[in-house]
C-alpha cells in the first residue's frame, strides 16, 4: 500500500449502530482527501459492510491506495467515550508511533473541508473544537475550581483557560500525547471515587464531573502545559458556511432518526443530518444503495414538510 510519507492517524470509536457512522465518517475522510491510517476501536458484533472493507479484527485493510482501516477490540466495561485517551495512546504506542496527527472523531461527525485543513491546525499544537451547547466558560467558572482540585490529586499543575471544548474532534500533534496521558489518568481518578465509567453521562454525581470524557478533556487541558489552538462552534456547523465538519448532535442519530415524524412536527432534516446521507454513500457502504436511495426520497420529501410547518429546536 502506497500510504506516502504522511502518516495521519484518524481513531473513532463504535458498536451496535454506530457503526453506520463510523463507515460514513471514514467515506468523509477519504472523499476529502484523508491518506493515511483509520483504527475503529470496536465493542461486540462487527458489522457487514458493502464495498472494499470487510470488517474483521486484525490487520488493516485497505479502502484506497492511500488509506487503510484496521479494528481493534476494546475491553472493559466502561462507556467507550470514557476510553477515548487511552485508546489514542494504545494506538499511538503501538500501531503508529510515528504518526504525523492522531485524531479523535465522534462517529456522528462527518468531515467537509480538506483533509489538508485539518493535518495544518495540528502540526504542532493540540487541536480543539469548542462546544456547541457550552461554548463560553470563563477561566474562573466554578467547574473549573473542582477540576483544579481533581488535578492536583492526580500530581498535574492548572493554567488558565478560557472556552469549554467538544470532546467529539480532538487533534494532537507528535510530543503531545502528555495531553492524553492527563486526560486518561483524570478518568482513571474519577473511576476510583467509585463513579460509574458506563453510563456517557453521570447524572448522580457533582455536575462537574456529569460529561465524564469531556468534562475531564477540559480539566486535563487546564492541567497541562501543551500549546494548543481552537476553533469556534462554526466547525461543529453553527454556521453552515465555515463547511468544516458536521455534528449529528441534536435529534436522533441520522441512521435511527424518523424524519417523516419529525417533519411533521416542524422539524427538517438539518444540515449535519443531511450532509451525513451524502457521505454514507461509499466507497464503504453500511446500507445497500436500495436503502440509501430510499432515504435520499424520504430526506426529499421531509424537507418540503418542513416548510408547512416550522419549529425552532430551542423547543425541541
Amino acid at each position: 500500500m502506497a500510504l506516502g510519507t504522511a502518516s495521519h492517524v484518524v481513531c473513532m470509536l463504535a458498536e451496535r449502530s454506530y457503526f453506520h457512522g463510523a463507515a460514513a465518517l471514514s467515506n468523509s475522510l477519504v472523499r476529502n482527501g484523508f491518506t493515511g491510517h483509520i483504527v475503529v476501536g470496536y465493542r461486540g458484533a462487527l458489522p457487514v459492510w458493502g464495498g472494499p472493507v470487510k470488517p474483521a479484527a486484525g490487520s488493516a485493510q485497505p479502502i484506497t491506495a492511500d488509506v487503510d482501516i484496521q479494528f481493534i477490540e476494546c475491553t472493559g466495561d466502561w462507556n467507550l467515550s470514557n476510553q477515548k485517551p487511552q485508546f489514542l495512546l494504545q494506538v499511538a504506542e503501538t500501531l503508529h508511533p510515528d504518526f504525523t496527527t492522531l485524531w479523535y472523531f465522534d462517529c456522528d461527525v462527518v468531515i467537509k473541508t480538506a483533509w489538508a485543513n485539518f493535518a495544518r491546525w495540528a502540526e504542532t499544537d493540540v487541536l480543539l473544537v469548542l462546544d456547541l451547547a457550552e461554548t463560553y466558560m470563563p477561566a474562573n467558572h466554578v467547574f473549573r475550581r473542582e477540576w483544579q482540585n481533581f488535578a492536583e490529586r492526580a500530581g498535574l499543575g492548572n493554567r488558565p483557560v478560557s472556552g469549554y471544548f467538544n470532546s467529539g474532534c480532538v487533534g494532537v500533534a507528535p510530543g503531545l500525547t502528555r495531553f492524553l496521558d492527563a486526560w486518561a489518568k483524570l478518568l482513571h481518578l474519577l473511576a476510583d471515587t467509585g463513579t460509574n465509567m458506563s453510563v456517557l453521562v453521570d447524572k448522580t454525581g457533582r455536575p462537574e464531573f456529569a460529561k465524564m470524557d469531556q468534562d475531564l478533556m477540559n480539566a486535563a487541558i487546564m492541567a497541562t502545559d501543551v500549546p494548543y489552538n481552537a476553533l469556534g462552534v462554526e466547525a461543529m456547523d453553527a454556521f453552515p458556511s465555515a463547511n468544516i465538519m458536521s455534528h449529528a448532535m441534536v435529534f436522533a442519530k441520522p441512521w435511527r432518526r424518523d424524519y417523516i415524524h419529525d417533519a411533521l412536527l416542524g422539524y427538517q432534516p438539518d444540515p449535519a443530518h443531511l450532509s451525513y446521507w451524502i457521505y454514507a454513500d461509499g466507497p464503504i457502504l453500511s446500507f445497500t444503495p436500495a436503502e440509501w436511495k430510499k432515504k435520499q426520497r424520504v430526506l426529499k420529501l421531509t424537507r418540503w414538510l418542513g416548510f408547512l410547518k416550522r419549529s425552532s429546536v430551542d423547543y425541541w
